[in-house]
């Protein structure tokens, strides 16, 4: 009976240990530089914080996009993947006429972001927001 309560006491340890985050825990670990948002295309890198390096669509008719830190994503709202060290965090980007909009789903600590690209789209989007970086900067 001993060894029968030892072995499920040490199963149910090891199964609370394989998680690394907690439902409630927000990581703010992620960069994202946005490349390119016009000539028919929008193309974003992931510098830190994503299982993606590259992503990039056609913007039809300014067609918005959900991303994540796994790539493109849906609407439904998923389970958290609490077997990883990646942030969870999920936006949709809204191409406009000459930039794009940023809505946040969750994850960040803003709501909405809105920025303007003309030839060269030199920003970065974080848990924060949006800065801009200069283009030696960039990891292409």
């Amino acid at each position: 009976m001993r060894n029968i309560f030892l072995t499920l006491l040490m199963g149910v340890v090891l199964a609370s240990c394989g998680s690394t985050k907690g439902k409630d825990k927000v990581s703010e670990n992620f960069k994202i530089s946005i490349l390119e948002v016009n000539n028919g295309t929008v193309k974003l890198e992931c510098t830190e914080g994503c299982a993606w390096t590259e992503l990039s669509w056609t913007k039809n008719n300014n067609r918005s996009q959900v991303i994540n830190a796994y790539g493109m994503a849906d609407e439904s709202n998923e389970e958290i993947n609490l077997s990883d060290d990646l942030p969870e965090f999920k936006f949709r980007i809204v191409p406009t006429d000459n930039g794009a909009t940023l809505e946040s789903l969750y994850g960040t600590a803003w709501k909405t972001l809105s920025f303007s690209c003309t030839s060269d789209c030199n920003h970065y989007v974080d848990f924060k927001g949006i800065t801009t970086h200069n283009r030696s900067d960039s990891r292409r």
